[in-house]
């Protein structure tokens, strides 16, 4: 089950989006600060999803990071 949550997000500030649910994980640990640390080399699909409704026209910007830097490949920008 997936649990809607409400952020308020303000123009030109980053927000980090909470993990609160914790899906079944293999040679992985949730860490405190909303991060999966990867505990054995290897490759791993990390799945998300992101719905917004925003009250004006925007560009949302959703990045995934790796040890605070954005992994290029996963920065994606939407005209909502």
């Amino acid at each position: 089950m997936t649990t809607i949550q409400q952020l308020k997000l303000e123009s030109l500030q980053e927000v980090v989006v909470p993990l609160n649910e914790k899906e079944p994980f293999f040679n992985t640990t949730y860490t405190e600060d909303n991060g999966i640390q990867i505990n054995e080399s290897g490759f791993y699909l990390v799945s998300y999803y992101l719905g917004a409704s925003p009250t004006d026209s925007c560009t949302v910007t959703v990045t995934v990071k790796d040890d605070n830097t954005v992994v290029p490949s996963s920065n994606v920008n939407c005209s909502i």
